[in-house]
Parts: structure tokens; sequence; C-alpha cells
């Protein structure tokens, strides 16, 4: 945790000043705006007065500099005014959200060991924890019973439709996870062959914690969307008059064969209406990919389609949600099986760019206000 705590307290003098932020972002993210030139028609880009137009009015409302613009590719998107100024720049995002977490050790709640305890002591459906492993040594999630990971291994190993997913505590983004399975009596991590259980611990990083989980199965709706991942939902719930409330909901899917579906590993993402859980008529990817109208992979077509019964789904969303009340602003990974929703992880920092890349402006939905 040390180099969590470390990166934040960076991060928090990067955001004193929101002119040193915004060129920090702007330097480091510049290469959107090249993905938005490889990705739309040169003929939508719109005549020069209207972006000089457009850029003045972001730039008075939001007091800062005009790179998200081009971020978002909105040169090339015919939106109403209004429209645009609910594009928000990142450091307004993270101002806000700050404000919402203001108390709350964010870097301890964000562990994933932390919230594998946290979601046992509030009886959270989750992914089961059998394990924990750091530096060589395989303990309980409590911490309290020495295992043996070597037999753990083997024995959920032995059916072979069981994998075993290998999660550092502090990652984010699907950063070095490692999905361990048998096929046809090979051992594949992430696709790739090991020789041995022994090579493969040997793979495990000596600075990083680890929980150990078993598969999920998901419903047969999403496995038929894409089958080689866990497609979760990324929901944000804001507390509102002491009750969360769901603000907007983002399917996200693996693709290319990978064991995970986040959008920084390669996965896809799709709007779904919040109201009745349709989904919307394209997809997209993290940077400017365009419009996806099908699975890349399984054809599956997205307009016209949602996901099942979204009423019930919705409600245990918001069941658990509410068990996570004191944490005001954050959002969910749900997974959903055939017979119940799960919560796979949350995220205080959940991301503003993939929000608006896939829903659009968030700056009214979220509540975002421009100081």
């Amino acid at each position: 945790m040390k180099t969590a705590y470390l990166r934040r307290s960076i991060f928090r003098i990067l955001k004193r000043n929101k002119w040193i932020f915004y060129y920090f972002e702007k330097s480091k993210w510049h290469q959107e705006i090249e993905y938005h030139k490889q990705t739309n028609d040169p003929r939508n880009l719109k005549p020069i007065e209207q972006i000089r137009r457009e850029e003045k009015m972001i730039r008075k409302y939001w007091r800062i500099g005009t790179f998200h613009y081009y971020r978002y590719g909105l040169q090339y998107r015919q939106l109403t005014d209004e429209q645009l100024l609910d594009f928000v720049p990142t450091y307004y995002f993270h101002k806000n959200i700050e404000k919402h977490h203001k108390g709350i050790d964010t870097i301890k709640y964000g562990d994933k060991l932390t919230q594998a305890v946290l979601f046992e002591e509030r009886n959270i459906p989750t992914a089961r924890v059998i394990a924990v492993v750091k530096k060589g040594e395989c303990v309980d999630l409590h911490g309290k019973k020495q295992l043996n990971i070597k037999k753990i291994i083997e024995d959920c190993l032995s059916n072979a439709s069981n994998k075993l997913f290998f999660k550092p505590t502090g990652n984010c983004g699907g950063a070095g996870i490692l999905v361990l399975k048998r096929v046809n009596d090979k051992l594949l991590v992430n696709g790739e062959s090991v020789a041995s259980v022994d090579e493969f611990l040997r793979k495990l990083s000596s600075l990083d914690t680890y929980i150990v989980e078993e598969n999920i199965i998901q419903c047969s709706q999403l496995s038929a969307i894409n089958h080689s991942s866990v497609n979760t939902l990324r929901v944000v719930v804001q507390e509102e008059k002491g009750n969360m409330v769901i603000k907007t909901c983002i399917l996200r899917m693996g693709r290319y064969g990978k064991e995970v579906d986040n959008s920084a590993q390669g996965g896809i993402s799709i709007n779904v209406n919040v109201e009745n859980g349709a989904f919307a008529s394209s997809a997209t990817a993290e940077h400017g990919a365009g419009t996806i109208l099908q699975h890349p992979d399984t054809m599956y077509e997205f307009a016209g389609n949602g996901i099942s019964k979204w009423e019930s789904v919705k409600r245990q969303i918001e069941h658990i949600a509410n068990k996570l009340c004191d944490f005001k602003d954050i959002a969910l990974d749900i997974a959903i099986t055939e017979d119940k929703v799960i919560l796979v992880e949350f995220n205080f920092r959940y991301g503003v760019e993939h929000q608006q890349c896939v829903v659009g402006g968030v700056r009214q939905i979220l509540g975002i206000p421009n100081h």
C-alpha cells in the first residue's frame, strides 16, 4: 500500500493547481487526438469557425483549456451547446469526487483484500476468495490459517471448467491479473503455457499480495456476447438522501480471447439504459475506436438488445449499493450469474474518461460543478 499512498500524494500535489493538472493530463493523453483523427471521417470535421466558437464557450464555462474537447472527438460530433458543456474536464471530476470521499481512506478501502473482508462482513454476494498469497506464503482470507497453495490449485483445476484468478490487491484496470486454467492437460496462464504449478508460482511478483478467486460462471446471455471473459457491468452509484442511486451503467466486454473485460486491456464497452436495461446501438473502446455495431468476435448485435430481466438485476444492484452507502460516490463492478447478481469489486476513482467515451458528457448526470 505504500506505493499507492505515494501515488495519491503526488496526485494531490498535481491537483493543487488546475493548470498544472491540465498540462499533465494533456501531455499524458495527447495521443487521444490521433486516435480520433484515425477513426473519424474527415468530412465530419466541423468548420473552423464553429470549432473556435465552441472552444471559446467551453473555455469560458469551465475556465480551463479545451484539451478534453479534442480528447472526446467533439470536433466531429454534432451536439448542442448544452451537450458540449456536459463533457467534464478531468480536473473537475477529480475535484468533485474528492469532496464526496472526504474522510474516507480510499487507498485502504480500494484494496481488493480489504474489500473481500468487507463484503463478508456486510453479507454482500461476491466471488469466493479461497486464498491469499503474499511473498510465497498462502493463508486464508483473514490470515489466520496456513494453506497449501499447490493443493488448492490442483483441486480446483481438476474440474476442467474451473479457473483461478490471481489478483494483485492494489492494482486497477485489470493490470497484473493472472488467470490460471488447465486445457487438455496443459496449464495456461493468461493463455500462455507453463510447465508446472511451481513454474507458475515463480511468476507471482514478490512485491504484490494476491487474492485467489474462483471463476465466476456468468449467465448464458453475457456468455453469448463474449465467452472468454466474465463481462461485467460498471455501475456508478451516488448517495442521495440516505440511499444509493444508480447514475450510469456500462457493460464491459472482453475480446481477442482475453480473460478480462477491462477497457485498459483491450475490452469494449456499451452504454446500458438505467431505466430499462437496453443497450445503446453501438459500443466503443477506450481510445476512440469509432462505432462498433457488433461484438467483433461473436458478431452479437447490440441494437435492439439489452440486459435480460433488468428489473430484477437493477433491484439487486441497488440492494448491494445500499450496503455501501457510507462511500457516497463509487462504481460497482457487477457480474450476473444465472440466478443472482454479485459484486466483483468497487472503485473510488472510476475514470471519467471511460464514462464519457461510452455514456457521453456526465456533468448533469453526476452533478459535477464548474468550480
